[in-house]
């Protein structure tokens, strides 16, 4: 016996298409936020889920699986740090982009493998807010004075 009207399956399918293709762009997002940022209603989205034996466990961890790095003994050393940008809200997926690299005024240069334009905005808003913490934070160290401490300027 089928419980969910034709239109319901239809709109909870989409949905559910919709939150797979933000892994597969390389994004995260919760299934609450992206049901309300698509406007479907999530105690409906999650009975739908489990009535046909879907599971968002089963899709990340799948998805982490298929993509992350293999690391061999040699390369311990080379791989580099990595931090995942990810907007607040997911309104739609955008094309990912390929090769993005990003040169900042005090140096710092990131090549970033694949991204989102959304992500790009989140990571320069969230390394402003962080570089204007750490001046911030550097400002209120400075001496007062113009004289220094045993030559140490």
């Amino acid at each position: 016996m089928n419980e969910f009207t034709e239109m319901a399956y239809t709109r909870y399918q989409r949905t559910w298409r919709g939150f797979e293709a933000i892994f597969r762009c390389g994004g995260s997002a919760t299934l609450s936020s992206y049901c309300e940022s698509v406007h479907v209603n999530y105690n409906g989205m999650k009975h739908w889920v489990a009535a046909n034996g879907l599971s968002v466990r089963r899709l990340k961890r799948s998805h982490r699986a298929a993509t992350s790095p293999v690391v061999t003994s040699g390369q311990e050393d080379t791989v580099g740090a990595f931090m995942q940008f990810i907007p607040a809200s997911v309104p739609a997926v955008s094309t990912p982009m390929h090769g993005v690299c990003i040169s900042f005024p005090d140096g710092v240069k990131l090549t970033l493998q694949e991204c989102t334009p959304e992500g790009i905005v989140t990571l320069l808003d969230t390394y402003a807010r962080r570089r204007s913490a750490r001046e911030a934070e550097r400002s209120r160290y400075k001496p007062t004075t113009a004289t220094s401490c045993a030559g140490i300027p």
